[in-house]
């Protein structure tokens, strides 16, 4: 009897459990043992290449930024075709073409918000749309979702469907318009300036120079009678304003015309030549500059003396020691004559006269024209980059540019 119910209760468990399975089973898309990790979009890898347009958008639709492909150059659309940062578009690019679809998640609308899902038309979703252009003749379009925590891993949608997944590798892009941009306009390091001339609204001038490169303070010229600068070091900021300089916005230089009463003019020379001439003015809160690279050939000249001096004071640096040298040899060799250890001496009088070659002599027109061929191609590339375009600069560049004469002196 005990036996009978017994087993009559193992069964009816089993029963149980094999439904429970069954229907579990069926509630879910499919185990993580029967799907197969496939390319998030497919074919992307061996049509990189091919892809011609990349479109970011945020909660409600609005386009965060839109990038166009010119041949070999990506241009910025959604910034008046300013040229985009090509090694961060092809990174995102490699990124997506690297993806695997590693399992699904929900089918459920009301879920999509817990793993940043939603579709853009929703005012607080918090992931983007991309759409790439150029694989076919629909652009692939995917809401890209939260990072999944762990090792990179991003939920990710095909924007109309209703399957979610978790995708591998990082794939938020950069929300960022301006980080998409080539943002650096030029970089000028305070170790190649030589003077820096300041010309305010008001026509005053602030000047600063360093003769010698390897100098640690630049010279504030002309400090009024019975004043004394804050510092040694007073005139050293402007020596690297264009150091690394980026800007927060870019427009068509029509569309940011100057402004005479906020107008700083401002000059930097650089040792070799280089001369960088910027124009910056406000409005509405905001500093706007231009740029115009030129050579000035008085300094290209004193670069080119400075050089020279530089290279005889080394050979007949090197002339000397080759003389003491000689000297020593000789009197090594008379020592050896007189009976000291022959064999030492030999050995002193060969490494004496081995030691010092002579100095290459300087050629003074190679080297104009190699730096001047180097200052030329720094020029034309300045000027390619800045001349259609007006900047908006950071407020602690722009700063460093409004400087005036009190600024540099005591309180």
């Amino acid at each position: 009897m005990m036996k009978n119910r017994l087993l009559s209760l193992f069964v009816i468990t089993v029963l149980v459990l094999g439904m429970g399975l069954y229907f579990a089973n069926q509630r879910a898309p499919s185990s993580e043992g029967e799907f197969k990790p496939e390319p998030l979009i497919p074919g992307l890898m061996e049509n990189i290449n091919k892809v011609d347009g990349i479109k970011l958008v945020k909660s409600g639709n609005e386009t965060i930024v839109e990038l166009r492909r010119e041949g070999e150059r990506w241009t910025v659309a959604s910034q008046h075709g300013y040229p985009a940062d090509v090694s961060k578009v092809r990174s995102y690019l490699l990124k997506l073409a690297e993806s695997k679809l590693r399992e699904p998640k929900t089918t459920k609308a009301e879920n999509y918000a817990r793993l940043g899902v939603q579709d853009m038309d929703v005012a607080d979703a918090v992931g983007a749309r991309l759409e790439l252009s150029g694989l076919g003749a629909e652009p692939v379009s995917l809401i890209i979702g939260m990072n999944a925590g762990g090792s990179p891993a991003t939920f990710v949608r095909k924007a109309g469907a209703e399957q979610a997944f978790l995708a591998s590798g990082d794939l938020m892009p950069d929300r960022e318009k301006a980080n998409w941009t080539l943002r650096q306009i030029l970089d000028l390091p305070s170790a190649r300036v030589r003077e820096v001339e300041i010309t305010d609204p008001e026509g005053k001038v602030l000047k600063v120079s360093k003769d010698d490169p390897g100098a640690f303070n630049y010279t504030v010229h002309d400090v009024p009678k019975g004043k004394s600068l804050s510092s040694e070091s007073a005139g050293n900021m402007l020596g690297g304003v264009l150091a690394t300089l980026n800007f927060d916005d870019v427009l068509p230089k029509d569309q940011a015309q100057p402004d005479p009463a906020t107008l700083f003019k401002a000059r930097y020379q650089s040792y070799e030549g280089l001369q960088i001439a910027v124009e910056q003015w406000d409005i509405d809160g905001k500093s706007y500059a231009s740029f115009k690279a030129s050579l000035d050939e008085a300094q290209l000249a004193r670069h080119l003396l400075v050089e020279r001096a530089k290279a005889e004071l080394e050979a007949k640096t090197k002339e000397a020691e080759a003389a003491a040298k000689a000297e020593a040899a000789k009197a090594a060799g008379e020592a050896a004559a007189a009976g000291a250890d022959g064999e030492a001496a030999k050995a002193d009088t060969a490494k004496a006269e081995g030691e010092t070659p002579p100095a290459p002599a300087f050629d003074a027109e190679k080297f104009e024209a190699e730096t001047r061929a180097k200052v030329e191609q720094e020029i034309a590339e300045i000027n390619a980059r800045t001349e259609a375009w007006v900047y908006v600069l950071p407020g602690w560049k722009a700063d460093n540019i409004k400087k005036r004469m009190d600024d540099m002196l005591a309180k």
